[in-house]
């Protein structure tokens, strides 16, 4: 687990944590103990892969994984899985507060609200857009 997330934290594609994760077969432990350490390692991962690419200005990247992640919640962990990406949520909106420029925080915000939107549904943006002002 300690390797996956370092691999995660250097990871220059914010793609590869995930691969790493579901390649190991970590996510198919069907133990309620390993199922949970595999749901927080892949928590964890998901705000890492986010993270480094919100932080290197990869806005697409990080939709593409935002977007991948809301379609693996589910078959991975069943449909309460989104409550583990809903946690991401709080990562994005200090993400969009802690941009120095008013541009940057605009495009923050807007790519905040795509993410929120890919991952949360669009009932979530008002909600979004309410934190990210």
């Amino acid at each position: 687990i300690d390797y996956l997330l370092r691999e995660a934290s250097t990871a220059s594609s914010g793609t590869q944590a995930l691969r790493a994760i579901i390649q190991t077969g970590l996510l198919t432990d069907v133990t309620q103990y390993h199922s949970i350490a595999s749901r927080n390692l892949a928590d964890a991962l998901y705000k890492l892969s986010i993270e480094a690419c919100i932080m290197s200005r990869q806005t697409d990247e990080a939709l593409v994984v935002a977007q991948r992640w809301s379609k693996l919640c589910p078959l991975l962990f069943g449909v309460e899985s989104k409550q583990n990406c809903r946690a991401s949520k709080h990562l994005l909106n200090a993400l969009v507060l802690s941009r120095g420029s008013k541009s940057e925080q605009a495009a923050a915000a807007r790519t905040q609200l795509r993410l929120c939107e890919a991952v949360f549904g669009k009932r979530h943006v008002k909600t979004a857009s309410a934190l990210s002002e």
